[in-house]
């Protein structure tokens, strides 16, 4: 048995892959900079997580042992020099050996000091503190040589994590990492010798053995009748280098040795390849198909990612991304095309799934993300049910029928919006010529400017045009110098007819515009009169010019067609094509599938048989070269029968195998919260890709020290080039690698009440956002107003294990709580804070009292509540005197303040701030102080407001006024403001020509269409009116609205 093992031993070490330093890539292939790249991201994601791992008691001599080890094992530690330990094994070990032989991908040799023990009711267990990963040279007669590798020493994560205090773990983390380099310029590596000092230091009423001394440690500890504590004793134990990205890291080193040629294929050729991709615009699909309601920002991020092979798509909370994201799931599949979606979470999956799956019985998306009941779809499902095809009804409409009905509906809504910009660049037009004629002539009277206008004088352009040639030198006439008396002789003699002849023009032909020409002039008062004569002529020939252009664009006006009536069929042909879109997918999903052959069935089937098989072992290099073969030619067939896919990032290989270009689209969700490397193997799969993400959420939780960070990219590695620090590990997400795209940015913001959205709007959009919540659908307790309300509390702060906890706030909190039970609050409610011990506090205060209550109740930190919204968000910051610094930090530093920004954006109608507001107002961090402020600072600036934004509403205004019809300027509804509205009978007054919009690529957006078809939706009805239709006929304009009102009161 000994000699298999041994056997065995030696296969292991034979075939195991040492790390080494990387040697540098040439540059001759456009690749060698990603396969670099990609070698440090594999080494940045094995040492991001931690080796978790505790060992049952009872597990002694089979996944761990007390080894003897020798006196200096750890008194010196020379990194540059290889250490090896060596040690005998005897035969009450031998499970362990066989443990140690047979160990698994992933699994890896790790020597642990010093120990914690524990005891539960399942018996006792040891948590190694410190870990030593070991590296096998070589094993004869029972003697075990281990090399460990001191420079990846780090801390056991699990006892890490769990009962020590926050405060501790600091401690140790700073005691254990020098975060400065050393005197030749290296980076320092975990310094376990310090650690082993802070843990006896810091966790002294812990220790057992009287000291902490790897130089004398224990050889064996009596885990029967053992005290919990820690001891000095080490430990020899299989464990897990990782848990969590073990699949990761396998595809990773996949993609590292796939050929330049396919690495072409992918949509990483966009972003790693060297020189990148250029990236194609087209304009195959010009209107897509609203198969959920969109708006005209989200049909715009639609019609560009399906346009286009790289799109960014960003948008504060609320902007609708997941509705957009749908959308071009189903676009893609009803016009042929695959894609994966992908995320880091599942809150974001499940809110595109479970769109999808409103559109038809059979969803258009398989969803490979483990559900509530913890089951999710594979791709080995997918051939199964390939099977059962005959179920898909195909005697239905076929989708070419659908696809000529929907063409012809989608050419007409095009054909309307290009009426409405050319509309809306008329309006504009009109706006700047209406406000730059007013600024030209305000001087003038009524008489003035029609005889600027009608005036006969600009039919004589060759006297002016003579004059303009004149020299006409007035200084010249001031000068007593001999020189100038000459020239002045000169000039009188010379010009002196000519000029007073064309005095003489402009006086007689247009006497109003000018001054009389005195009898008697000098020569000097002659020029003066035709150098500004001739001043005046150029500023009347621009006022007649404006005017005649405004009469054309006028006249342009009342060639289109009505504005309602173009609104009124828009929506119609957006209902018919939100009725019919739906249809045309489903027929398109069933033929499909109905479509495949026999003998793909078949092949698929075949595979799939394989592919379950657990015995790998019997086939051999010809067999599984074959079914590769079947695999390749048979891949595409069955993405192409289940064109869309859904999957978290880290089980994307469970969904679909990893091949190069598989599905067309790949589309990454909540990108900012994602590190680069999980979305690597999503873009091989793929042809082109979309990013989703808004740089204000959470960015990706690293725990990967700096210095260790550090070391990697540039000693082991060698990332040194300037031009590949985009791809730091540490520094920059998925979404920011994605900066160079064409960016859709999503402004409408669906969620939030104004004075809630207006405070993360202006604190971090940098007020970019369009408010357009719609506050009829609103929520909210009995006798509580929408918005920011304040609770002023003054507490403190008591330190648990875990963190801070601000009993006053959770007091404050419990009987806000029972007011909303007491007056039978409908709606939900969320309880946020920054710090898990309060949030742990909270939730055990309240939820044994309300959690019955149909509130979907929640108390938690901002990190569980990304992605979700509460009608009522109560937010506790637990920001009171007494916080220790690293919790300040949490909560105060710049780089945390998404924090903020998440737990306020949760809220949709009520914000309830339960802390000490003075605190805030004066704690210097800007994003405290003004939510400090509010809700003063949004009552203060809408107070502020003027109620009209050009004269010809307040005129609109006044007359209606008079008329007896009241209405309210500058009405806000659904993000939007109406120029004048009537509420009760919900009618919107427009006044079109004084305001103009363009989108962030400055091209013209039909606003007022999609703004008409919004409001029509909520049952609003518009009517327009231009500028010259109320400068010219007030009276008839007045009548039109009277006509309306009194058809709506009937």
């Amino acid at each position: 048995m000994m000699k298999m093992m041994m056997k065995k031993m030696n296969e292991s070490l034979s075939g195991k892959n040492i790390a080494g330093p990387v040697l540098r890539v040439s540059g001759i292939s456009p690749w060698a900079d990603f396969k670099k790249i990609i070698k440090y991201y594999i080494d940045c994601v094995k040492f991001d997580e931690r080796p978790s791992c505790y060992l049952n008691s009872r597990t002694l001599n089979d996944k761990f042992i007390f080894p003897i080890l020798p006196l200096d094992w750890l008194s010196v530690v020379d990194l540059s020099i290889e250490k090896v330990l060596s040690f005998d094994l005897n035969n009450t070990q031998a499970a362990f050996l066989r443990n140690v032989v047979c160990m698994r991908e992933g699994q890896e040799l790790f020597l642990g000091y010093p120990v914690q023990l524990y005891s539960t009711n399942n018996g006792s267990f040891l948590n190694p503190i410190c870990t030593i990963p070991c590296e096998i040279t070589s094993f004869l007669n029972n003697n075990l040589k281990i090399n460990p590798q001191y420079d990846q020493a780090d801390f056991n994560g699990q006892w890490l994590e769990k009962g020590i205090h926050k405060d501790h773990q600091t401690a140790l983390l700073r005691a254990a990492q020098i975060n400065t380099n050393d005197a030749n310029g290296t980076f320092a590596y975990f310094d376990i010798i310090k650690a082993i000092g802070a843990i006896g230091s810091l966790l002294g009423d812990k220790l057992k053995d009287t000291v902490l001394d790897p130089d004398r440690p224990r050889t064996m500890l009596d885990l029967n009748s053992a005290e919990p504590g820690i001891y000095n004793i080490p430990v020899l134990f299989v464990g897990e280098r990782v848990k969590y990205n073990l699949g990761l890291l396998k595809e990773l080193k996949k993609i590292a040795n796939a050929p330049d040629n396919e690495l072409d294929k992918t949509a990483l050729s966009y972003v790693f390849k060297n020189p990148p991709n250029l990236i194609e615009n087209n304009k195959d699909i010009e209107y897509p198909l609203p198969f959920l309601a969109m708006n005209q920002e989200q049909e715009n991020a639609v019609k560009t990612s399906l346009n286009s092979s790289c799109t960014q798509i960003t948008g504060p909370p609320g902007t609708g991304k997941s509705q957009a994201v749908s959308n071009i799931i189903a676009n893609l599949v009803f016009y042929g095309k695959t894609v994966i979606f992908a995320s880091k979470n599942h809150k974001a999956i499940e809110a595109v799934v479970s769109r999808c799956g409103k559109l038809s019985d059979n969803p258009p998306i398989v969803n490979c993300s483990s559900s509530k009941n913890g089951e999710a779809t594979t791709w080995v499902d997918a051939i199964r049910k390939i099977n059962n095809t005959a179920l898909f009804n195909t005697n239905s409409n076929s989708s070419a029928y659908f696809y000529k009905k929907i063409s012809s509906l989608t050419k007409e809504a095009l054909s309307i919006i290009n009426e409405s910009i050319e509309r809306e660049i008329i309006s504009a037009t009109l706006a700047k010529d209406y406000e730059e004629f007013e600024n030209r002539t305000k001087n003038y009277t009524e008489i003035k400017i029609s005889s600027i206008i009608n005036t006969g004088l600009y039919t004589n352009k060759e006297k002016i045009e003579l004059l303009k040639k004149i020299p006409l030198e007035s200084e010249l006439f001031k000068k007593k110098t001999l020189i100038a008396y000459f020239q002045r002789t000169i000039w009188y003699f010379c010009r002196f007819r000519k000029v007073a002849h064309l005095a003489l023009f402009f006086n007689e032909k247009s006497p109003e515009l000018w001054s009389k020409l005195p009898d008697r002039l000098t020569p000097y008062d002659l020029v003066k009169y035709v150098q500004q004569a001739l001043h005046d002529y150029t500023e009347f020939e621009a006022i007649r010019n404006l005017k005649s252009q405004i009469e054309i664009n006028e006249n342009k006006c009342k060639k289109f067609n009505n504005a309602e009536k173009l609104k009124d069929r828009f929506a119609e042909i957006q209902k018919i094509l939100s009725e019919e879109a739906p249809k045309a997918l489903i027929a398109k999903l069933n033929e499909r599938l109905a479509n495949i052959s026999d003998k793909l069935k078949g092949d698929l089937q075949n595979l799939r048989v394989m592919l379950n098989s657990q015995n790998y072992s019997n086939f051999n290099s010809q067999t599984s070269a074959n079914w590769e073969r079947v695999f390749t030619d048979n891949i595409s067939q069955l993405v192409n029968s289940f064109p869309a896919w859904a999957s978290t990032l880290l089980s994307l290989r469970k969904a679909l195998p990893l091949a190069p270009a598989i599905v067309d689209y790949t589309i990454i969700d909540e990108a900012s919260q994602c590190e680069i490397p999980p979305i690597i193997p999503a873009l091989y799969r793929a042809k082109r890709v979309v990013i989703v993400g808004d740089p204000n959420q959470f960015r990706p939780v690293i725990t990967l020290s700096a210095n260790r960070h550090q070391n990697l990219k540039f000693n082991t590695h060698g990332i040194t080039d300037p031009n590949l620090q985009k791809y730091d590990y540490q520094l920059i997400n998925s979404f920011e690698l994605a900066n160079s795209f064409p960016t859709v940015l999503l402004r409408d913001h669906f969620r939030c009440h104004d004075v809630i959205a207006d405070y993360f709007n202006k604190t971090f959009y940098n007020g970019r956002l369009n408010v357009m919540t719609d506050r009829q659908n609103f929520k909210l307790p009995k006798n509580f107003k929408p918005g920011i309300i304040w609770h002023n509390v003054e507490g403190t702060v008591s330190n648990s294990v875990n963190g801070p906890i601000v009993s006053e706030e959770i007091l404050e909190i419990k009987q806000i709580l029972k007011e909303f039970k007491d007056n039978d609050f409908a709606g939900t409610i969320g309880v946020i804070t920054p710090f898990k011990a309060q949030a742990a506090a909270l939730e055990e205060k309240l939820t044994s009292e309300f959690g019955s209550m149909k509130w979907n109740f929640i108390a938690s930190t901002a990190h569980s509540f990304q992605g979700d919204e509460r009608d009522v968000i109560i937010f506790s910051p637990a920001f009171q005197k007494g916080l220790g610094d690293s919790y300040k930090w949490l909560l105060c530093n710049k780089e945390n303040s998404n924090l903020t920004n998440v737990a306020v954006s949760r809220a949709r109608a009520l914000l309830v701030i339960v802390g000490n507001r003075e605190l805030c107002k004066t704690s210097g961090v800007h994003y405290l102080q003004r939510l400090a402020l509010y809700p003063d600072e949004y009552i203060a600036q809408i107070s502020s407001q003027n109620p009209f934004e050009s004269i010809w509403e307040e005129n609109l205004y006044n007359t209606l006024v008079l008329a007896g019809i009241k209405t309210l300027p500058q009405f806000p509804l659904a993000g939007r403001r109406l120029d004048l509205a009537i509420p009760e009978l919900k009618i919107d007054i427009e006044v079109d020509g004084e305001k103009y919009h363009r989108d962030d690529s400055g091209h013209r957006k039909a606003d007022d269409l999609w703004r008409d078809y919004t409001l029509g939706l909520l049952g609003w009805k518009t009517i327009r009116f231009w500028v010259y239709e109320l400068r010219d006929n007030m009276p008839d304009c007045v009548m039109k609205i009277q006509n309306l009102l009194n058809k709506i009161s009937e």
